[in-house]
């Protein structure tokens, strides 16, 4: 798909969104990966103590969801992800769709974390996220997990590509 592609994005995700159970965040690898590599940052430790024992439906975290780990599967459309090396079974609901839009602004539009601010911004406040937002249970704090998902890119994956566009970009929406 073309990085401005939704539209296999909300199919894909909520197939993987386990609706029959909820989940405190405490309660996902990730989650407890990142508290431990951020638990001497206070800014990470803010946003913590507002997400730590929220409840959601956990997902399937593919964690490299990205245009070029997918293949659009013809004549139906469907897509497919591939390359799951980062997968886990239990993951934190909207952290693929972030992963997906973020990462192609940031390397394949080149885009400044104030454009990627805007554009990220946009997904979370459209139609096709505020539905996914609703089955995951997630809606009232879709923004804190986007913070998290950007503490987890910088300080946990730190990529090799794109890593000070992320932390201006985490800086930026923290500052709001």
């Amino acid at each position: 798909p073309q990085p401005t592609d939704d539209s296999g994005i909300n199919h894909v995700l909520l197939g993987w969104l386990d609706e029959t159970r909820a989940m405190p965040l405490s309660e996902i690898p990730t989650w407890q990966r990142l508290v431990t590599a951020c638990n001497s940052n206070p800014d990470f430790t803010r946003l913590a103590a507002r997400l730590d024992n929220k409840i959601f439906c956990p997902t399937i975290f593919h964690g490299d969801f990205t245009p070029w780990n997918i293949k659009v599967v013809e004549p139906s459309g469907d897509w497919v992800a591939l390359d799951w090396e980062r997968g886990e079974l239990a993951g934190i609901p909207g952290w693929d769709w972030f992963h997906f839009r973020i990462q192609s602004a940031i390397l394949v539009k080149k885009l400044s974390a104030s454009e990627v601010a805007i554009e990220i911004n946009r997904v979370i406040d459209s139609e096709l996220f505020r539905k996914f937002a609703e089955a995951a249970k997630i809606e009232s704090i879709k923004q804190d997990l986007l913070l998290a998902y950007l503490f987890f890119v910088t300080e946990v994956e730190k990529p090799s590509e794109g890593l000070e566009t992320l932390k201006q970009l985490l800086t930026k929406l923290q500052n709001g």
